[in-house]
């Protein structure tokens, strides 16, 4: 398992990835090119997992708020909290939020306990900048409900080298190549985020690629379709905003935490 010592290799990788943040522009022209619409597919098929709309939404790494404003608008009669370390990403996603929105200022190994628990939580595409991903897993997890969900899906660290060249290839600035590659260079690897997530002492289920890592045309992908009239129209338009490659879903690695109702 990676260690979280300031001067371990994965740390300084993680602490080059997490320094393009500091640059609101750029992290904002690759969301809007690239990450629109598979950041509306993952919240899309987690509440497609659901066996009902959940009550109370935890986002973990809210960032500038794109997710907090979906949710807003998608789950008028939910309660949503979003907490993010960053408090300049914090001021961004206020002025997105919607009035069911309450934003804090923290790591996931530091939710208060008073904010209570949560029908679903989710961590997109961030696990791989906490600084504590043991400590924070175990934090997420004590919010969970009963029978809800928790919800991570991040980029993998053990990447085929070929995809990686693909995707990188697809960059339309030498900058957004290099953003790209720090991030791919901090992920954890499929062996390593599954040890971490067994020490959080949650149920877990790990998968990789493709639909929850589904494969796409796969009976438990198509039901998940079914459930969700949203999530099939994304699916359909994903080349219209987001990588091209079709390659590009086994990049990512879905992470499952606590109880939840099955697609089988």
């Amino acid at each position: 398992m990676e260690s979280t010592v300031s001067e371990s290799p994965h740390a300084l990788r993680r602490e080059k990835a997490q320094a393009y943040f500091a640059e609101p522009a750029l992290f904002a022209a690759f969301e809007e090119q690239y990450l629109r619409i598979p950041r509306l597919m993952y919240l899309e098929t987690a509440l497609a997992m659901l066996p009902q709309p959940p009550r109370r939404v935890l986002d973990v790494g809210c960032g500038t708020g794109h997710s907090l404003a979906y949710l807003s608008e998608r789950l008028p009669d939910a309660e949503i909290v979003g907490i993010d370390p960053e408090l300049g990403m914090i001021a961004i996603a206020r002025e997105r939020a919607g009035q069911n929105v309450e934003l804090l200022v923290c790591r996931a190994e530091d939710v208060p306990a008073e904010v209570g628990q949560f029908d679903l939580v989710l961590v997109y595409s961030n696990f791989r900048l906490w600084t504590d991903p043991e400590a924070g897993l175990r934090g997420i997890v004590a919010h969970i409900s009963q029978g809800g969900l928790g919800y991570l899906l991040d980029l993998r660290g053990d990447l085929d080298p070929a995809l990686r060249a693909e995707l990188l290839a697809e960059m339309e600035t030498q900058e957004m190549r290099a953003f790209l590659a720090s991030q791919l260079d901090a992920a954890h690897s499929v062996l390593t985020l599954e040890e971490l997530a067994r020490s959080s002492g949650a149920e877990v289920e790990l998968r990789v690629g493709g639909l929850a890592g589904w494969p796409p045309r796969s009976t438990n992908a198509i039901r998940l379709l079914e459930r969700n009239e949203q999530l099939a129209e994304l699916v359909f338009g994903v080349g219209d905003a987001g990588f091209r490659s079709p390659r590009a879903i086994d990049s990512v690695v879905h992470l499952f935490l606590g109880g939840r109702e099955r697609v089988d």
